[in-house]
C-alpha cells in the first residue's frame, strides 16, 4: 500500500470570490443563484417597473429575451456546471490512484501535477484578469461597440433603446460582466482539469488492456467532459437561441442565416469537451499493442499445453465436460472482445451525439418560428429512417 499523500483535486473552490463565498456562507448552489439574481436581474426589473410607472413604457433592453436568458438561465447553469466539474474531477483523480493506474514510481510526479493545479486554482490573478475582461466587455456594450446578439454581447439590435438609461447602465456595468465573469471562470476551471489530463497523459500509466470499457480502464476520464459541457453548452445555447429568435421575430432574419454559426458553435464545443482526451491516444494504442503481445504469448503457451494434453494421445471420456475446453474458449473470447478491441480514443459516438443533442434542444423553438411542427417531425423521421 502506497503511503504517498495526494492533494485533493477540488476545482470548484479557490480564488478570491470563493473565499468571500465561504466567509459569507454562500457556498451552496441555491444561495449563489439567489445572490446572482438579486445582483444581476432583480434590479433591472425594479428599474424597468419604475420607468413604466413614470412613462408607461418598458425599457427596450428588457424586451430582448436573450437578456433574461443570460441572467435567469445561463448564470445558474454556469454555477451548476462548476459544481458538477468539481465533483466529477475529484472522484476521477482519486480513481486514477485508487484503481492502480498510477504506478508507485510515478506517484511523486502525479502529486506534483495535482499540487500545480491546486496552486493555480488558489491564485488571485486568474480571477482578477477574468474580472477585467468582463468589465471591458460590459463597458464595450455600454459604449455601443458590441450591440449585436450573441453569447458574449449585450442586447440585440432589435431591442436596444435610445440612449443610456439606468437599466442599460446597470445591465452593462453589473449584469453583463457578471454573466461573462462566471462564463470565463467556468472555462478557466475546465482549463485546470485539461492541465491535469495533460500531465497524466505523460505518465507511465499501468493500463489494463482486458478492461471491459475497451479503453484500458480509462474511459471514466471522459465523464467530466460530458457532464460539464452538457450543462455549459445548454446554457449558452439558450442564450444564442433566444438572441436569434428575437432577430427572426423583429428584424426579419431567417433560421437559415444561423446554420453556419450554430454548426461552428457545436464543433467548438465538441473540440473543447473531447479534444483534450486525445492526449491519451498514444498511451491507449501502446496498451493495445502491449496487451496483444502479452496475450499472444499467453495464448501460445496455453494452446501448446492444451494440445499436449488432449491432442497427442487418447483423451478418452475424460474430455467430456472438462473445464479445459471452456477455459480455452474464454481465453479466445477475452482476446477477441477485449485486447483486440481496445480503442485509442476515450470517447465514442454516443458522447459526441449526446452533446450535439443537448446543444440543439434550445434551438427547436427557433426552428418552429419558421417551420411547422409537422414538418420538423417529418424531417426527424426521415433522418432516423435513413
Amino acid at each position: 500500500m502506497s503511503e504517498t499523500t495526494f492533494p485533493e483535486l477540488r476545482l470548484g473552490i479557490g480564488g478570491p470570490l470563493n473565499r468571500f463565498e465561504r466567509v459569507a456562507r454562500l457556498e451552496s448552489w441555491g444561495r449563489l443563484v439567489a445572490v446572482a439574481l438579486v445582483i444581476g436581474w432583480v434590479p433591472l426589473m425594479v428599474l424597468d417597473l419604475i420607468s413604466w410607472l413614470a412613462t408607461r413604457r418598458h425599457v427596450g433592453l428588457l424586451l430582448d429575451l436573450s437578456v433574461h436568458m443570460r441572467l435567469v438561465v445561463a448564470i445558474p447553469l454556469f454555477l451548476l456546471a462548476e459544481r458538477l466539474l468539481d465533483r466529477r474531477c475529484r472522484t476521477d483523480a482519486a480513481r486514477l490512484v485508487g484503481e492502480g493506474y498510477i504506478p508507485p514510481d510515478e506517484e511523486p510526479r502525479y502529486v506534483a501535477i495535482l499540487a500545480s493545479a491546486v496552486r493555480l486554482r488558489d491564485s488571485i490573478w486568474p480571477e482578477v484578469v477574468i474580472l477585467l475582461i468582463a468589465a471591458v466587455g460590459g463597458m464595450s456594450a455600454l459604449a455601443g461597440w458590441t450591440n449585436q446578439a450573441g453569447v458574449l454581447h449585450g442586447a440585440s439590435e432589435s431591442s436596444t433603446g435610445t440612449g443610456a438609461t439606468l437599466v442599460t447602465i446597470w445591465y452593462c456595468l453589473i449584469s453583463l460582466p457578471l454573466f461573462q465573469f462566471l462564463l470565463w471562470r467556468s472555462l478557466w476551471r475546465w482549463t485546470l482539469w485539461v492541465r491535469v489530463l495533460f500531465g497524466v497523459s505523460r505518465l507511465r500509466l499501468d493500463l489494463v488492456p482486458t478492461h471491459a470499457d475497451q479503453r484500458a480502464g480509462l474511459r471514466f476520464l471522459a465523464r467530466p467532459s460530458a457532464v460539464f459541457f452538457s450543462v455549459l453548452l445548454f446554457g449558452l445555447s439558450c442564450v444564442l437561441a433566444s438572441a436569434w429568435g428575437m432577430r427572426i421575430l423583429h428584424a426579419g432574419a431567417h433560421v437559415a442565416q444561423y446554420k453556419s454559426a450554430f454548426l461552428g458553435f457545436v464543433v467548438l464545443g465538441e473540440l473543447l469537451a473531447y479534444g483534450p482526451l486525445l492526449l491519451f491516444a498514444p498511451r491507449l494504442y501502446a496498451a493495445r499493442i502491449e496487451g496483444r503481445e502479452r496475450y499472444d504469448k499467453l495464448s501460445a503457451q496455453y494452446a501448446r499445453r492444451f494440445d499436449a494434453r488432449w491432442l497427442e494421445g487418447d483423451p478418452g471420456e475424460e474430455m467430456l465436460g472438462h473445464p479445459d475446453f471452456q477455459s480455452l474458449a474464454d481465453l479466445i473470447s477475452t482476446y477477441q472482445t477485449s485486447v483486440e478491441r481496445v480503442v485509442p480514443i476515450l470517447f465514442g459516438a454516443r458522447e459526441l451525439v449526446g452533446l450535439v443533442v443537448v446543444t440543439a434542444i434550445p434551438m427547436l423553438p427557433v426552428i418552429l418560428l419558421e417551420m411547422p411542427l409537422e414538418e420538423v417531425l417529418r424531417a426527424l423521421r426521415g433522418v432516423i429512417g435513413a
